[in-house]
């Protein structure tokens, strides 16, 4: 059974400051004394203490970042639980890819862009626990059972994942209303994300976002 709890959600301020110190220790790192500070050499002068400050600060962001979002791998790893068992894949095969995003969406995220970590992280966790259920599933065939069950089949699993038209609804009318309240992290309309998954990626309570989205929309008809 994996772990399904993690640290509470960063507040933005403390996220922003985070992803900066990380940022900065991945340029610190390309210093050549780098290494051998961190294995535990002793600073020749000043200003190798205040690079092995660096280094140590950014090290422990980057670690606090991970820690603080394996939520999110645990959302994915949950979410497609079940396609990942029907491609022979366990619940914790599919963290395990996750956290592998995590890590890559930490040592890749360049805060020049504007956009919030959360973001660039969704899309990497996202796609480091679909890629090995799409390796799997060119392995395996739609009509093939789902393990544990005779009737079930890898192509009734997929089928059961789409969208109702109320789904839809709401989505469309979530993806309008969210370009407009958050325009430059416009990116994650290009999911299907749930109101649920928008509030935690924002920060925000998700019965507060729903309260706003319905008074938003209730002139359109969006919502009866």
């Amino acid at each position: 059974m994996i772990m399904k709890e993690s640290p509470p959600v960063l507040e933005r301020e403390e996220e922003e400051r985070l992803v900066w110190l990380a940022y900065r220790y991945r340029k610190l790192k390309e210093d050549p004394r780098a290494e051998a500070l961190l294995r535990g050499k002793r600073p020749k002068d000043r200003e190798e203490r205040l690079l092995l400050d660096g280094l140590l600060q950014g090290k422990e962001a980057r670690e606090k970042l991970v820690l603080h979002n394996l939520r999110l791998v645990f959302r994915f790893a949950i979410r497609y639980e079940g396609l990942g068992r029907a491609a022979g894949l366990t619940q914790e095969d599919l963290v395990h890819h996750g956290v592998e995003g995590l890590l890559e969406a930490v040592d890749t995220f360049n805060p020049t862009l504007g956009y919030r970590f959360s973001t660039w992280a969704y899309h990497k966790v996202r796609w480091a626990v679909q890629r090995p259920i799409r390796v799997r599933k060119g392995e395996v065939s739609l009509e093939e059972p789902v393990e544990g069950t005779e009737e079930i089949t890898l192509g009734d699993t997929l089928a059961s994942r789409l969208p109702s038209p109320e789904e839809v609804a709401e989505g469309r009318a979530l993806e309008t209303w969210f370009k407009e309240e958050f325009p430059r992290v416009a990116l994650l309309t290009q999911e299907g994300l749930s109101l649920e998954e928008v509030a935690w990626l924002v920060g925000e309570d998700p019965k507060e976002m729903r309260r706003r989205l319905e008074a938003a929309f209730r002139a359109q008809g969006a919502f009866r």
